[in-house]
């Protein structure tokens, strides 16, 4: 997948997040996405990294919720969109769950979190992730740190059968300047 690299949301609707089967096509997407315009933005550089066979995609972040004086987490299974189309759309479809400032996200709330998403399959991982986004927005001082896709993908174990695993496909931090 040859991904543009822009501070932007919605590169893949612009034309900017690309599928190549080989290094000679991948050659040729990256030369037709640098240069291009998204949402204002040039882009000069581009990600290669290997695609992944995505089985279902979810939304999953930490803010900063200023008027609670905690972290936040949203998480849903309708991932790879837009959150503000889904917080639009279908409000429902957005859990929250507030972590203590100082004590970060417990072990029962990342559990809690992960069966409310659809995770119970993945939920060491989804814990692990869950928590490190927690972790992580506390050491950066960050205001939002955001994973999406949160996928669940399919690939072979090293015997050759297939497995599924949760894993981070992008994510955005905001630090606070």
């Amino acid at each position: 997948v040859v991904k543009a690299q822009v501070h932007a949301g919605g590169r893949g609707k612009a034309g900017g997040v690309k599928l190549a089967s080989s290094t000679d096509e991948a050659e040729r997407v990256a030369r037709a996405i640098l240069g291009m315009d998204i949402k204002g933005m040039t882009v000069r550089k581009v990600l290669v990294a290997a695609a992944a066979d995505i089985v279902k995609e979810f939304y999953l972040s930490a803010v900063l919720d200023r008027a609670e004086r905690r972290i936040l987490l949203m998480g849903s299974a309708e991932g790879g969109v837009e959150i503000e189309t889904v917080a639009a759309d279908n409000p429902g479809a957005i859990i929250r769950r507030h972590a203590d400032a100082n004590l970060g996200l417990l072990d029962f709330q990342a559990r809690d979190l992960a069966f409310a998403m659809g995770l119970g399959a993945h939920l060491k991982d989804a814990v692990r992730i869950a928590k490190g986004l927690v972790t992580t927005m506390k050491a950066y001082d960050a205001d939002l740190v955001e994973i999406n896709p949160l996928a669940i993908v399919r690939e072979r174990g090293a015997d050759g059968s297939p497995m599924e695993r949760l894993v981070c496909l992008d994510a955005k931090i905001t630090l606070d300047d």
